[in-house]
């Protein structure tokens, strides 16, 4: 599939998630409430009841910008042995960030379905897991992204090919001119 085509479908996810969003009413008492002694006081109101009615299209959003961004990636890419070789290394950091999300998504509801006691709770690295995932995993694909760019940019970005080809122009403009 087209880059370009790729990115309009992801944009098309972002938007019906966006919509999906802003339509999904907001469910009783999750905005908290005044505290019955202390007066000026709020009392919290219910997160996994307020996080319940956004969690599929706050999924769905996140998935269609990890998309997006891979698409993005994609674009400056011709159709050929470059585009393949940054193809498959863009879709695994995708499934990766993807599989990060689905596990910050799945374990956040665990911890607010949970007793929420310190001692139920699974830590890593001295974050409750869903937090650890966000902390540890989210940084640690765009690591790979960013490696990925760094030791593949003569490969896939400006090879050289590109370099002779770049210098042959910039050749021809100073012969007839241009600079």
């Amino acid at each position: 599939m087209k880059a370009i085509y790729m990115l309009l479908v992801s944009l098309v996810i972002v938007l019906i998630s966006v919509i999906w969003i802003i339509v999904t009413p907001e469910p009783a008492g999750v905005a908290g409430a005044a505290h019955p002694v202390v007066p000026g006081m709020q009392v919290a109101g219910d997160g996994a009841a307020r996080y319940e009615a956004v969690m599929y299209p706050a999924f769905f959003l996140q998935v269609g910008v990890l998309a997006a961004m891979t698409s993005l990636l994609l674009l400056p890419f011709q159709e050929g042995v470059r585009m393949r070789g940054m193809f498959i290394r863009l879709v695994l950091v995708f499934v990766l960030s993807a599989a990060v999300w689905i596990g910050i998504t799945v374990t956040y509801e665990q911890f607010l379905q949970s007793s929420r006691a310190p001692e139920d709770l699974l830590f890593v690295a001295g974050f409750p897991l869903p937090s650890a995932l966000a902390v540890y995993g989210v940084w640690t694909v765009g690591l790979l992204l960013t490696f990925f760019y760094v030791f593949g940019f003569e490969r896939f970005v400006y090879t050289a090919r590109d370099r002779e080809s770049f210098e042959a122009l910039v050749e021809d403009m100073r012969q007839e001119g241009g600079g």
